[in-house]
């Protein structure tokens, strides 16, 4: 949902997806190696790659981003995916990897959200992430999209 790419079936757009899924899959684990993972926490990362590739958003997809806020997790941005205002918690990328220290917090997070839909509950839409490779020593990008709440938080309210 959201892809803009055409698809002739349904079993090309599900094996194309697979193959993207397992591509992003791969492409994080190599950074996590060279990040000096250790066995376990390789494994707990594969685990939270493969729930964010469940819910992948593009990257390219969130357009006009634009910080509004800041958290213990990292930077918050409005944005637009598609024609709708989303809210994009974004990891934070201090420090020698934000990821690694915050494993298993987004791991719980991603486990909750993905799993709740219900009226008074911020609507969460998916994963964005990029772990391109091009650049060595860059961190990779993890934003989780939600709906976008005009009154902004409950912790200012």
């Amino acid at each position: 949902s959201g892809d803009s790419r055409p698809y002739s079936s349904s079993s090309s757009a599900s094996s194309d997806s697979a193959a993207e899924s397992s591509e992003i899959r791969m492409r994080a684990l190599a950074w996590a190696r060279g990040e000096g993972f250790t066995k376990e926490q390789l494994t707990e990362f594969d685990h939270l790659m493969g729930m964010a590739t469940q819910t992948h958003i593009h990257k390219h997809q969130l357009t006009a981003m634009r910080e509004i806020d800041r958290g213990s997790f990292g930077k918050i941005f409005v944005s637009k995916l598609g024609g709708d205002c989303v809210a994009v918690k974004q990891l934070g990328t201090s420090g020698q990897s934000a990821l690694k220290a915050k494993m298993r917090e987004l791991l719980l997070e991603l486990r909750v959200l993905v799993r709740i839909t219900h009226p008074y509950v911020v609507k969460f839409h998916g994963t964005a992430t990029d772990f391109n490779q091009s650049r060595p020593g860059r961190q990779p990008y993890v934003g989780l999209v939600f709906e976008f709440c005009e009154r902004g938080s409950l912790h200012k309210a």
